[in-house]
């Protein structure tokens, strides 16, 4: 197995590419199940009729807001308060 780390010219430990790379792999792995994990929940709310609607005030979603984010389930208002609500705890 190659070591991730080297010897420097002058003695000091060099790290090569491969660690990082791998964590930037996983990051990217974890990105990426989450949006497809939303992007699911988008899906179903689509079958059920329900997408574009915010799932706290029931008032629609900005069409803008949907183009930015398809996965959206709040509209910009409840997100707002719902993080603003988060911060304060």
């Amino acid at each position: 197995m190659k070591s991730k780390r080297s010897q420097h010219a002058i003695g000091q430990p060099r790290f090569d590419g491969t660690a990082i790379a791998l964590e930037a792999a996983l990051r990217r792995l974890e990105l990426d199940t989450a949006i497809s994990a939303l992007l699911s929940d988008a899906l179903t709310r689509v079958v059920n009729g329900t997408y574009g609607n915010c799932q706290r005030c029931s008032e629609s979603i900005a069409p803008e807001r949907l183009r930015a984010l398809p996965w959206a389930r709040l509209c910009v208002g409840c997100q707002e308060a719902v993080d603003q609500a988060e911060a304060s705890e």
